[in-house]
This record gives structure tokens, C-alpha cells and sequence, in this order.
């Protein structure tokens, strides 16, 4: 039996398309290895680009998030704060922009795994030769599983964490809370909701009709 016309057509998309976000990471490993892996688990259906875009510097990240924000929806910028002298500057060229957007570590992403150990708030400061980034990786090394720890790290640093995922989120959380209770940063992190942002565009928005 013949069909109909109308039998042809396609059907009316039943969900939102997915918009385009760009992630930049400060560095080529730690950070962009967990972030990548995390969208997969996620399954977030965005076309996700984690760039390193050749700076180490807020500044020069910033303004290479800001060069190409008009191809995206939303841009975040992963950064430590670290000793970092531009950043306030980096801030700053932020502005009011609504697409662009920095997921800042006070004082590194490293505090981000501490959060799936522990709850801290004590201030990481320079010691020695150290950074305060330093004494974060050395904190991290303490903890179980992670006493090889580096910038390099060679396992699956999100998967080897995944189970602890609910503690970190709660435990950034009221750093979050604390800092701006007190005015201090130093330690806090903002990447619990990134992975919010990434856990939410996994989850197709149905079209209402």
C-alpha cells in the first residue's frame, strides 16, 4: 500500500539542541585529563573543547577565551590563583561579559582533590621555595591512592575518584560558604560547578509543546 505524504516527514526534534561550550585549562594534564574524562562520565552532548591555548598566564587565557567567545554559547576559564601577578588584570578584562566565565582555584585545581579527602579551610601560604600550589600537591600526596601524585599524572584522576565525587562537592561547598563569610579565598574552588554545568548538559532539556 502506498504512503501517504505526510508519512514521510521527519518528526519534530523531541529536545533542546545542546549548546557549544568551550573549556580553557591552565595546564596540559591534571586539570584537562580530569575535566574530559569527567564530561564522558557525564555524558554531556555539548561539543566541548578543552584547549590549552599556549599561555600559563590568567591574562593571556582570558584574553584568548575572550577572542573566541563569539564561537561558543559559554566559555570557562579553569585557573589557579596561585602567585599569579596578572590576576587581578585577567579579572578585570572579565568584566560584565556573561559568556565568558572563570572557575578559579584559590590557591590551585589541587584543592579540588583535597575536597574528596577532607574538609580544610586552613590557609596554604609560600613556604620555603615552595608556592602555595606546592604545599596543596604535597597535602594531596597524603592521601590514599594519590601519593604519586604530580602534574603529570598518569592514572585516570577522575574515575580513581568518582566515589568520593558527593564529599568533594560538599566539602567545596562550604569553602564557598566560609570565604565569603570571612573575605578569604585561600582555600576555596569554584569547580564543583563546572561540574554541575557538565553534569546538566548530559541531561537532554525536553522541548515542551
Amino acid at each position: 500500500m502506498a504512503r501517504s505524504a505526510s508519512s514521510f516527514k521527519r518528526s519534530s526534534p523531541k529536545f533542546r539542541p545542546q549548546p557549544r561550550i568551550l573549556v580553557i585549562c591552565e595546564d596540559t594534564k591534571s586539570s584537562k585529563d580530569y575535566l574530559q574524562c569527567a564530561a564522558v562520565y557525564f555524558r554531556a552532548h555539548a561539543v566541548i573543547e578543552f584547549s590549552h591555548c599556549g599561555h600559563t598566564d590568567p591574562k593571556g587565557i582570558v584574553q584568548n577565551a575572550l577572542r573566541r567567545q563569539n564561537e561558543y554559547e559559554k566559555v570557562y576559564c579553569v585557573l589557579d590563583r596561585d602567585t599569579h601577578a596578572g590576576w587581578n588584570e585577567a579579572l578585570g578584562l572579565i568584566g560584565n561579559k556573561d559568556k565568558v566565565q572563570i572557575i578559579p582555584s584559590y590557591p590551585c585545581f589541587e584543592y579540588w582533590l583535597l575536597c574528596h579527602f577532607e574538609y580544610s579551610r586552613a590557609l596554604f601560604l609560600p613556604a620555603g621555595k615552595k608556592s602555595p600550589a606546592d604545599c596543596v600537591v604535597e597535602r594531596v600526596r597524603q592521601k590514599e591512592g594519590l601519593e604519586n601524585y604530580s602534574k603529570g599524572y598518569k592514572g585516570n584522576l577522575f574515575l580513581d575518584l568518582v566515589g568520593r565525587l558527593s564529599d568533594a562537592h560538599e566539602n567545596a561547598t562550604m569553602a564557598l560558604n566560609d570565604a565569603a563569610d570571612t573575605q578569604e579565598l585561600n582555600p576555596s574552588t569554584f569547580l564543583h560547578k563546572l561540574l554541575d554545568e557538565l553534569n546538566r548538559l548530559g541531561k537532554p532539556e525536553p522541548i515542551e509543546r
